[in-house]
């Protein structure tokens, strides 16, 4: 009888200390997550420690994810989404400057597209637009300055119409 109260003694240290080691997994992932930034502060750079704070979580057993809290997940849920959402503007933005033409093909049709892709451009963040493809920003403000040019052309062909309609 000793000899069996001593070995469900043992086992429930044993699973005493299973309980211990998988609330200490659970703690760690916790403070990982606690430890990233608040969604409306998330920024590209530390969208790396996102994924390792989600992949830390994803490594724990199921009964080690039962010790994490709601509240830890809902912030990781959080930062994921906002870091999906700001990736969602960034990449409406690239498509917007993608699909306009070249700059030598812009005509003055083009112009609300144009507007269109400043605007949406304008409306990122300094963060955001640094996640840009190189030559983006480049391309608008070609096609910004290239529609400047065309208007100025129209308006003087426009003078010399005028003009030319002034002769007797």
């Amino acid at each position: 009888e000793s000899v069996e109260k001593l070995q469900a003694a043992e086992a429930k240290i044993a699973e005493l200390q299973a309980i211990a080691a998988d609330q200490e997994a659970a703690r760690k992932v916790e403070e990982q997550i606690r430890a990233l930034p608040a969604p409306e502060e998330i920024v590209f750079a530390q969208k790396p420690v996102v994924e390792a704070a989600r992949a830390a979580y994803e490594s724990l057993s199921d009964a080690q994810k039962a010790y994490v809290t709601e509240e830890s997940l809902e912030i990781l849920q959080a930062l994921e989404q906002t870091l999906a959402s700001l990736q969602a503007q960034v990449d409406a933005v690239q498509t917007l400057i993608e699909q306009l033409p070249d700059t030598g093909e812009l005509t003055l049709e083009d112009r609300g597209a144009v507007e269109a892709a400043k605007e949406a451009y304008d409306a990122l963040s300094l963060d955001q637009k640094q996640q840009l493809p190189e030559g983006l920003s480049a391309k608008l403000l070609a096609s910004q300055n290239r529609l400047t040019e065309l208007e100025k052309d129209t308006e003087a062909a426009e003078e010399v119409i005028r003009q030319i309609n002034l002769l007797p």
